[in-house]
């Protein structure tokens, strides 16, 4: 797996503050922001559990 963009990360960052909704992203990397706002949320990549959001 790729690590995130530092777009991708600031759109994250500003979603996860309030500043921002997933809605207000651009379609071209809805996905992509979905996909890592989750792993960073959830601490999940890829289906398993790494415990990154449990420290």
């Amino acid at each position: 797996m790729n690590k995130p963009t530092a777009l991708i990360m600031n759109y994250i960052y500003f979603i996860q503050i309030g500043v921002l909704t997933i809605d207000d992203v651009p379609n071209h990397l809805k996905a992509e922001v979905e996909k890592w706002d989750k792993v960073l949320t959830t601490g999940v990549l890829g289906g398993a559990d790494n415990g990154l959001a449990a420290q």
